[in-house]
């Protein structure tokens, strides 16, 4: 419900009768709140401008709170389950209803729980025109038992693992809002001045083995210390526990709806919506879907941009880099034709057509194969190898011959390698003096 663009606001109470009228302005995590007459001057010049923001509430009388379960995990799910759940646990069809979940979340059991708020449209409409014969036009309409409860948390902190009873004491009702700690439970509604009736109310929604209840008064009555007194003590008889007085607790429900909209905090709602919107909250609400709207549209145009400005820069690589290749593969084969894409090709049958042709100069200037017989010749000896045949040529080594066991020949093959030989050795079975036959057949590096 929070109004997060509003520092100020109007807030008022009509239960009682008399209007009860505060400016209230946000002021870092705080709300100062100064009580205005109905028929003050900057008021009503405000009102009739459209610059006030008026704040009001929906009696607990004329709404109500439950809290519901959903058996699912998801609270996605939950939240499209919900509206019928609630549905059964109402007197009147849904589609009469305004209702709202501020809040839905997991339980340790795994399920969903929620706190429904909810009223009748034509209550809603009877709210809006009250205030409206006042002179004044809501944007927000609250409800009176979470507001209770939640501003009465934030000015007298609640003691932990205790019931707490907020009374709200109107001249026309009494409305209560029950819980345990700082956790809502419920709000009811009783005559005012009826004090067997918040008995029942107690004794039905505190249990009796919950210990001592804190017990935190407010509203106009709450003014009247020998009546707070008498009510304690009907109350305490049936629920002992201490009691607590809020500071200015006439104008404490005005407080807490002007604290609930502007800043943030739990259970907020506004009870003003769907059908009923106010047209300011409406446009507003446009407004603000039109500019998130617009602001992903620009988000939109932003990247296309960047995509088409990185398509472009990666389209100027692609050519300079096509174009180094093309210039290095001229370089290299400055006579051969080339065709797109196969530069990488061309090269290479210019470069092995240049190397064949350039074979016998390489030949005449290479090493004499005189010193690789002599480099053979010596480690056969070396490893007392028997050549029968030996064939040597600048692309291949074959040799034949009788090794004195089986693993001697193969350590004529690293030597082959140094050479700039790839080898390979074969082995057959030992003659009648016992030597081992074998052959070596080696390619130079690089020939097939």
């Amino acid at each position: 419900m929070r109004a997060g663009w509003a520092r100020e606001c109007y807030s008022v109470s009509l239960f009682g009768g008399e209007p009860r009228i505060v400016w209230a302005r946000r002021r870092g995590d705080s709300v100062s709140a100064t009580p205005v007459e109905p028929d003050d001057p900057t008021l009503r010049a405000r009102l009739a401008s459209g610059a006030a923001l008026v704040v009001g509430g929906m009696s607990v009388r004329r709404s109500f709170t439950r809290w519901l379960e959903a058996p699912f995990g998801s609270i996605r799910k939950a939240r499209r389950v919900l509206p019928s759940i609630l549905d059964v646990e109402l007197p009147f069809p849904l589609e009469a209803c305004i209702y709202l979940f501020p809040t839905v979340a997991r339980t340790a059991q795994g399920h969903v729980r929620a706190l429904a708020v909810a009223a009748r449209y034509a209550d809603v409409q009877a709210a809006i025109r009250e205030l409206d014969r006042c002179g004044l036009d809501p944007l927000f309409l609250d409800q009176e038992g979470v507001a209770l409860w939640t501003q009465a948390c934030r000015e007298h902190a609640p003691a932990a693992g205790r019931a707490r009873v907020v009374v709200h004491l109107c001249e026309d009702h009494i409305a209560v809002a029950i819980g345990h700690g700082a956790v809502f439970a419920d709000a009811h509604a009783a005559p005012a001045a009826d004090a067997r009736q918040l008995s029942r109310l107690l004794r039905a929604a505190v249990p009796a083995d919950g210990g001592e209840v804190e017990y935190v008064w407010a509203g106009p009555g709450a003014q009247d210390e020998t009546y707070v007194a008498a009510l304690h003590g009907e109350l305490a008889a049936v629920r002992p526990g201490p009691s607590h007085v809020l500071a200015e607790p006439d104008l404490f429900l005005c407080r807490a709806f002007a604290t609930r909209l502007l800043l943030d905090g739990p259970l907020r709602c506004n009870l003003r919506t769907d059908r009923l919107i106010h047209d300011g909250l409406r446009r507003r609400l446009f407004r603000r879907a039109r500019n998130t709207a617009l602001a992903y549209v620009a988000c939109g145009l932003v990247l296309c941009g960047i995509g088409a400005a990185w398509r472009l820069l990666c389209a100027r690589r692609d050519r300079h880099a096509k174009q180094a290749v093309v210039t290095q593969a001229r370089a290299l084969a400055p006579r051969a034709t080339l065709q797109p894409g196969q530069e990488l090709r061309a090269v290479r049958r210019a470069v092995a057509q240049q190397t064949e042709r350039l074979r016998p100069f390489a030949r005449a200037f290479a090493p004499s194969l005189s010193r690789t017989l002599v480099r053979i010749v010596a480690a056969g000896k070396t490893l007392e190898l028997r050549y029968q045949a030996l064939s040597l040529t600048d692309e291949r080594v074959t040799i034949a011959g009788t090794a004195p066991d089986w693993d001697r020949c193969a350590r004529l093959l690293p030597i082959l390698q140094e050479l700039g030989y790839t080898a390979r050795v074969e082995r057959e079975d030992a003659l009648a003096d016992e030597r081992v036959r074998f052959s070596i057949a080696a390619n130079a590096h690089g020939a097939h």
